[in-house]
Parts: C-alpha cells; structure tokens; sequence
C-alpha cells in the first residue's frame, strides 16, 4: 500500500482562531432570499494565476457557519459525522483558496480520537464565500454541462522547479455531478484521486484523445471528492493499458480506480490546458495519508 505523506497539511486545530473579531455568515441556501445575487465566473476564462492562498482567518465561526451550509444544502451524507465519546467526526474547514473574488472553503470530516488532535478523512468538498455569504461552487462558476478532461498520476517537477505533465493520461468526459467536482478540485488545486471508470477496446480512443496509438477508452466515468479508497486491483494506470491492454483489463476486471488519479488537463476555448503549477494544496490520495 502506497503512504502519502502530508507532513505540511494545514489542519483545521491549527488554524481556528476564537479570538479573533466575530463575522456574521449567511449560511442560507441557496434557495434562500437572503443570498444576493453573483456574477458568475466564466470557466473559459480560467487562469491557474488566479489561484492564490486566501487571507481569510479560519475563525469558530467561520467553521461553524460553513458546516452549518453543508448540513442545509444536504453536502454532509449518512455516516459521515459520529460522536460515540471516544470518537468525534465532524466536517471543518481545513484550507482557504482564494480564485478571483471567491474564497474557496475546502472541507473535511475531521476525525479526532479522545480529545487528540483532528486528522484529514478520505473525502472533501468545497464551497465558495462572497461577501459573507455562502454558495454552491456551480452556483459561482459558469460550468459546462459535458468537460472534457485529461486525469492521471501525481506531478513531477523538473531541476528548475517546473511541474512536468505525466506522461500518459486518461482521457474522458464528465457530467454532473463529477464535472462540478473536478472544478472545485482544479480551482482549489485538491490533489485527490477521485477517478474511476469501466474500460473497453469498443469505439478504440476517444476523438479528444491525443494518445498516440491507443486503442482503448473508459467508460462510466466518475470524479468523486468522496471516492475513498479503492483495492489494490484496480490501482491500474493509463500507460499499463497502453503497453497490455489485454492482460491488465483481466487483472482489473475491467475496472480501474487508480490510488494516484487528480486533475491534470481541461479542455477549453477549443485547446488543453494543464493543470499541474505546484499545488496550494498538499496532495491527498483517497484514503491513505
């Protein structure tokens, strides 16, 4: 089993800040005629420039109000929060991202064992605060409803500190839910492996994939900020594919779920751009810290 260290992660005890002067949150949903109407961002006009750590204190009420919108927009699912005395889980906010005029809050179910400090579970979601006022991502963010994506292995970086694009990706399209997914981990730079998919050799290579010689595509394409963790069987990746499509589809039972699958490439304004600057974000496998 692969270990991923995240010895710089930011945890929510590190970063909550009681004495700080108290805002006023609108956790309201978005139904709600309290929240004002926005502006939403153009996806076509996404910069990677524009994704910068936020100054926003992590106070207690800030973490309290934006748990408080993920309970009333039903973004906490059965199972994800427990307090049995000796076991407390509980969403927080771990990091702020700041894109454009967004605060882009990424939260965990922090799990904490008798009174010790809170660690990082295998899921995330993220939510945007504008003024005081909490909203859905795709209520912020002009999304198309299909995003063609390239997903694969974790960055590499050159001599000269240059993220360098893996090798070999896979190539799919997304709807909702997973497109609105892979845009709150692609505007937070959340290196998490949510991908996974079915395969088959029917059709060959997608027409937006440029791979050469492949012969194979997925299918049933999923990007999931709650995957999890996934057996050792289908940690499979585009390149073994490549080189043994036959023998690795049997090993997989015709499916993969790679331990290492984030976001790396978006198709927009009729050209690839990659996402693979140095994260704002450690990077965050699917179950394994």
């Amino acid at each position: 089993m692969k270990i991923l260290l995240l010895s710089s992660f930011v945890f929510v005890g590190a970063n909550l800040l009681p004495g700080c002067v108290q805002r006023d949150f609108n956790s309201s949903t978005e139904s709600a005629s309290t929240a004002a109407p926005v502006t939403k961002i153009d996806l076509a006009t996404y910069d990677s420039k524009n994704i910068d750590t936020s100054s926003l204190r992590i106070t207690q009420n800030l973490n309290d109000a934006a748990r408080a919108f993920l309970q009333k927009n039903n973004l906490i699912k059965p199972g994800e929060e427990s307090s049995d005395g000796s076991i407390v889980t509980k969403w927080a906010i771990v990091r702020v991202v700041k894109y454009g005029n967004l605060d882009l809050l990424i939260m965990n179910p922090m799990l904490s064992y008798r009174g010790t400090p809170p660690e990082p579970q295998d899921r995330f979601e993220v939510i945007a605060l504008i003024k005081n006022t909490f909203h859905l991502i795709e209520k912020v963010v002009s999304i198309p409803s299909e995003l063609v994506v390239g997903i694969g292995e974790w960055v590499n970086f050159d001599s000269s500190g240059n993220a360098v694009l893996p090798s070999s990706l896979y190539y799919t399209k997304l709807r909702s839910p997973d497109n609105v997914a892979f845009v709150k981990a692609m505007l937070t730079r959340l290196y998490y492996a949510g991908f996974s998919a079915g395969l088959t050799l029917t059709g060959g290579k997608e027409s937006f994939d440029p791979t050469p010689a492949r012969k194979w595509r997925v299918i049933n394409a999923k990007y999931d900020l709650r995957r999890g963790s996934s057996v050792e069987i289908e940690d499979v990746y585009p390149g073994q594919l490549d080189q043994d499509f036959d023998g690795y589809y049997k090993g997989c039972v015709g499916k993969v779920a790679p331990w290492a699958a984030a976001v790396r490439r978006v198709y927009l304004n009729d050209k690839w751009i990659d996402l693979v600057t140095k994260p704002v974000v450690p990077r965050a496998g699917a179950g394994v810290f």
